[in-house]
């Protein structure tokens, strides 16, 4: 029980080293999707899609699609514990929302601003100094994807 619980501080410890809120230290990845799903339902996202049995599934869709009626607006967010990185099939997804135009996000308990600042109405967003439109992580991913298969094609031999 001793390991357990120091694991825990570490991991809370860990937390509000990287700027996580209080509320959000040490928290599971479930637990902070039902915050999210919380807060969303909170800011008028009445309804959400999560896949419960994703074995069923396409491998990496996201893991919540909001949609607010009254905003004509369709969001995707992947969200992930503060250790746990994209699988290839989860940036293949979030690489091909946003070559579609659509507002997708991975978001971790630090973005806990970002994301209240991302489910907020129109005018809200637009009006803040420190809106990120669609966080560039899933745009750099994509670069670093393109650069492992561009590093991967064998080069011409040099002309001499």
């Amino acid at each position: 029980m001793k390991r357990s619980q120091a694991m825990v501080d570490r991991r809370i410890k860990a937390a509000e080293d990287l700027g996580v809120p209080a509320f959000l230290a040490g928290a599971t990845e479930h637990a902070f999707d039902l915050t999210v799903c919380e807060y969303a339902d909170f800011r008028g996202w009445k309804l959400t899609y999560h896949t419960h049995d994703s074995r069923k599934s396409e491998a990496g869709f996201p893991d919540r699609v909001f949609l607010h009626e009254g905003w004509g607006r369709i969001i995707f967010l992947e969200l992930k514990d503060m250790i746990r990185l994209l699988t290839p099939d989860q940036v293949r997804w979030m690489t091909g929302l946003v070559r579609a135009r659509q507002e997708c996000a991975v978001v971790r308990p630090c973005d806990w601003e970002e994301i209240e600042r991302f489910l907020s109405s129109p005018s809200e967003r637009l009006t803040s100094p420190a809106y990120k439109c669609a966080w560039p992580n899933v745009r750099e991913l994509d670069l670093l994807q393109r650069r492992k298969r561009n590093a991967r094609k064998p080069h011409p031999p040099n002309a001499v």
